[in-house]
């Protein structure tokens, strides 16, 4: 019986089996990777020859990998090497087409950051800590060997984290549970500032370890690390793994500085990565809102304008001064006094009305009217702070500076419709002060006057008995008592007359 002839076996790469399938997109592939993969070295094979005997097995355990369905020709899948936590104004993030970055996403390995000008900033979370990036930058974070990396090309981050090298140029920079920064100037070449703990830089021909407080250049070399970074809090906190996170959008009218639960986040529109739970939201002194983080659900809290809350404040310190609370109400009027909205003129003034009338503090009163005059010499209460300011005066015994005030009121406001309540007040402190003829004048034309015409009339009798002139005073009196037989002065015109 004749053997039959045998085929030759079919390739690989023939065929439709997973091996052939394999090798064929194998042989597909574009020879050219992308950028990222070809500056990146991820297995080092050193060329040696091998014993045909050594072949045998390592092709059978290539049959069985590919039996097991195993994918050995690609590269293993990295995990995203960050996520980005937080985000204000305009960031992108892709390799060739941009795409607006959202918080929570996983930027994957070939992916670079890109942060627009202005106030934009992005902060990207990876293992061991995170980076903020600033104002125009663009950086990718990659991985290796469980270190990260951030290839920096322009720009500048702050990173906080205990494993970072961050390559800019042909330096390597690197931080171990360390917070710097480093910035990439054209006139000054590579900037780097530390924070906290120890940063080595190394490249051709460098090799400089700074610490907590240095700076170095690479243009101009080592250095101190200058003022204060205002962001560092932020970088610090959002650095830090938080547990269960779900995104928060916040906004606020007009350009305050927002701030969560006491931490400056800057400027709005922004977006962020929060702790699952109940928030506080502030902006400003007066803007102050709730929000709860929920999983799966992005609050979207767009914050009352300036203009709202600040009216809201006011009626509530008002009603608190109704309510016969003063001090509450004082507390409450303060921080619309110290801003410069729209209630700020009225909440002074109302201030020193309350220590006026309701605290009988006469000195703090002044103080405030002083405060209201240097701060709004042209406001819209300017003449009432200035009557009030002398009634103040007056409290305090200060009777020549309020008649050099009074002057000051009638010499600026000679046509106000208040300038009576000047005269009788100037009357009333030269009869005071022994002045009658001076107060007789001043009396004499409030007399017709239906706010003052009752006690113009009594204080004229009272000045005239002071300079002896008894007919003149026992007529007015009797005036008094005819024309005004319930007034407040009733008693003192009876006894003058001799009557009971």
């Amino acid at each position: 019986m004749s053997t039959p002839p045998q085929k030759a076996p079919p390739r690989l790469i023939d065929g439709d089996t997973a091996t052939g399938r394999l090798l064929q997109a194998a042989a597909d592939a574009p020879l050219e990777s992308s950028p990222v993969r070809r500056e990146r070295v991820w297995i080092r094979m050193h060329r040696r020859s091998v014993p045909l005997r050594f072949l045998v097995p390592a092709m059978a355990a290539l049959g069985l990998a590919v039996a097991a369905g195993w994918n050995l020709l690609a590269d293993p899948l990295p995990l995203p090497p960050a996520t980005l936590v937080f985000r204000a104004g305009a960031v992108e993030v892709g390799e060739e087409l941009w795409k607006i970055a959202e918080v929570g996403q996983a930027l994957r390995f070939e992916d670079a950051l890109n942060v627009g000008g202005g106030r934009s900033k992005a902060f990207a979370r990876f293992s061991g800590g995170g980076a903020m990036f600033l104002a125009d930058t663009q950086g990718t974070v990659q991985t290796d060997r469980g270190r990260v990396e951030l290839r920096l090309p322009k720009g500048e981050v702050i990173a906080s984290s205990n494993l970072l090298t961050i390559i800019a140029d042909e330096l390597r920079i690197e931080g171990t549970d360390a917070l710097f920064s480093v910035k990439v100037a054209m006139a000054r070449g590579v900037e780097v500032i530390v924070y906290e703990g120890l940063v080595q830089v190394r490249g051709p021909g460098t090799k400089v370890k700074l610490s907590a407080g240095q700076s170095w250049s690479s243009k101009l070399g080592p250095g101190p690390a200058g003022g204060d970074q205002p962001l560092l809090p932020l970088v610090r906190a959002l650095a830090k793994p938080g547990g269960a996170q779900a995104p928060l959008f916040l906004e606020s009218p007009g350009d305050p500085e927002i701030f969560l639960d006491g931490l400056s986040l800057g400027p709005g529109p922004l977006s962020l990565l929060a702790s699952v739970g109940a928030h506080t939201v502030t902006a400003d002194e007066m803007i102050s809102e709730q929000v709860e983080v929920k999983p799966g659900i992005t609050p979207q809290l767009k914050l009352r304008s300036a203009e709202w809350a600040e009216g809201l404040a006011y009626d509530k310190a008002r009603q608190l001064a109704l309510d016969g609370r003063p001090i509450e109400a004082v507390a409450g009027y303060e921080p619309l006094a110290r801003g410069t909205g729209s209630r700020a003129e009225a909440a002074l003034y109302e201030i020193g009305r309350i220590r006026l009338r309701l605290l009988k503090d006469a000195s703090g009163a002044l103080s405030a009217f002083a405060e209201h005059q240097r701060r709004f010499p042209t406001g819209a209460l300017i003449q009432e702070v200035a009557l009030s300011a002398i009634e103040a005066q007056l409290e305090l015994g200060q009777l020549e500076p309020a008649l050099a005030a009074m002057e000051a009121f009638l010499a600026r406001f000679g046509a106000s419709e208040r300038r009576n309540d000047v005269h009788f007040l100037q009357a009333r402190v030269h009869a005071e002060k022994g002045n009658c003829a001076v107060a007789l004048r001043l009396f004499a034309g409030l007399r017709e006057d239906p706010k003052y015409a009752a006690d113009a009339l009594y204080l004229t009798a009272y000045c005239e008995r002071a300079v002896d002139d008894l007919s003149s005073a026992q007529m007015h009196l009797r005036q008094y008592l005819s024309r005004y037989p319930k007034g407040k002065y009733r008693d003192e015109a009876k006894a003058g007359l001799g009557r009971r």
